[in-house]
């Protein structure tokens, strides 16, 4: 469950997926999404950006879990 509290998280996710793919010929499903909400990603952002990260190599059109950690 990748941690996506800013944009750049889930880009670095999508080098992973790539990468994954790529040289070792593994798909990776992204079953969850975890952010922190205040003053980081919204849950519907970071949601939005890791499926649109994974959508590109694991062929996924939902994630099934997201979770805020509230402070």
């Amino acid at each position: 469950m990748p941690q996506n509290h800013y944009a750049t998280q889930a880009e670095q996710w999508a080098r992973l997926l790539y990468y994954a793919k790529t040289r070792l010929r593994k798909v990776i499903d992204i079953y969850g999404v975890l952010t922190m909400g205040a003053g980081t990603n919204t849950p519907q952002i970071a949601y939005a950006d890791m499926l649109q990260a994974a959508s590109g190599f694991t062929d996924q059109g939902a994630i099934s879990w997201l979770s805020t950690i509230h402070r």
